[in-house]
């Protein structure tokens, strides 16, 4: 390799793992606790090592050190290499909220897989004996099985952003696609293996990647808490802006899917009168109208709550016992709610549903629903009185919010 070229690398790789360290510095001081940033942060890391041994490439090629020592840094690096695919995969699963449990064995297995393949790299076994082992000009049968499986990863990787990819930060599957490219092209061209191709994408994807989590760190939180006062106070003017309830529970479902990104969100509110006191009354998102559907109480994940007065999570709805016949038409999958509380009594439930496989709800969607609730209640319980006042003393002027 080219002197130049090789102190060149050097120095970009330097000054990614300065950067990568400096983030992760920042992102273990403030202990993230979102998924997204743990995921992102476990990457990084993975990145970081992956750059530290490019560096020690780097540096046996400059002083041109042994050939056994070349080796041993030659198949650092590889190791580096293999890890990154397999942390790619792992991180977009991990983004793509897919906690199925094919998902997870699949993360699980490449890092298996990974183990396995480090005994032919370190004996040897990876590339031909036609030139110098370091310089990785041809692949040997064991180079050949694991280049397979790391296309394999690699394309797994591309497809579950692609088909994800409204639920992952497009800064995040930037990166990830630019070091994923580079990984590839590094393994179909011999060319590029030997000037380290795959490390000089990799230099990129760490600044992409480091800038992303650095602005969640610094920046995200700000960002939640204005989604969260905007959310209320679009629910709080059509609290205070008008009599109809209707409006206040349409508002909540609206906000309420917006925040969450969730595929459905609708409310269920419970009349006494009838044999199917329960009743879908306001609904957002979803190609399967609900609003208007009633059914009998005893059965569904709102009768669940109005029982317990707390909220649920469900991970696979298909799978819960207790399903309600009158959404057989709607394929849900994951599912929250959380009741609409006014002085301990029940008076509805607001509901998110996830149509597609994979996602699951966090203990942050179900706090976010949690703080929309009482708005709803609120609204619920104004038009209640505003009934009985009507009742008790039809010829007065309209209540007023």
């Amino acid at each position: 390799m080219n002197p130049l070229l090789t102190l060149t690398l050097f120095i970009a790789n330097l000054l990614a793992l300065s950067v990568t360290l400096g983030v992760l510095f920042l992102a273990f001081w403030q202990h993230p606790g979102d998924k997204a940033g743990q995921a992102v942060t476990q990457f990084l890391v993975v990145v970081a090592f992956y750059n530290l041994t490019v560096m020690l490439s780097m540096v046996v090629l400059i002083f041109d050190l042994a050939t056994d020592v070349k080796v041993i840094a030659t198949n650092l690096s590889i190791t580096g290499f293999m890890l990154s695919i397999v942390a790619a995969f792992s991180l977009v699963v991990s983004l793509a909220g897919m906690m199925k449990q094919v998902y997870q064995v699949l993360a699980r297995a490449g890092f298996v897989i990974f183990v396995l393949l480090l005994w032919p790299l370190w004996t040897s076994k990876f590339f031909t004996s036609d030139g110098p082992y370091y310089l990785m000009s041809r692949f040997a049968p064991a180079g050949i099985v694991a280049s397979v499986l790391a296309m394999i990863y690699l394309v797994l990787t591309i497809g579950t952003i692609a088909y994800y990819r409204n639920r992952i930060e497009p800064t995040i599957s930037l990166g990830v696609i630019v070091l994923v490219c580079g990984q590839t092209l590094a393994i179909l061209n011999p060319s590029l293996r030997k000037i380290d191709f795959a490390s000089i994408v990799a230099v990129v994807a760490t600044a992409v990647l480091g800038y992303w989590l650095g602005r969640m760190q610094l920046f995200n939180p700000l960002t939640m808490q204005k989604t969260q006062l905007a959310a209320l106070r679009d629910v709080s003017h059509a609290l205070t802006g008008t009599q109809n309830v209707q409006q206040v529970l349409d508002a909540v479902v609206q906000q309420s899917q917006r925040i969450l990104r969730a595929d459905v969100t609708f409310i269920v509110l419970r009349e006494d009168d009838g044999e199917k006191p329960y009743v879908v009354s306001a609904q957002n998102g979803g190609l399967t109208h609900l609003v208007g559907r009633r059914f009998e109480a005893g059965t569904g994940i709102s009768d669940h709550i109005f029982e317990a007065k707390r909220p649920i999570r469900l991970q696979n709805y298909q799978t819960w016992q207790n399903q309600a016949s009158v959404f057989n038409d709607m394929k849900i999958v994951a599912i929250v709610g959380v009741p609409l509380l006014y002085d301990d009594t029940v008076l509805g439930a607001l509901i998110a549903c996830e149509l597609k496989p994979g996602r699951t709800f966090s203990d942050r969607d179900e706090a976010m629903l949690e703080m929309l609730a009482p708005q709803a209640a609120v609204a619920i319980m104004n038009a209640q009185l505003r009934q009985r006042i009507s009742t008790l003393f039809p010829n007065s002027p309209p209540a007023r919010n």
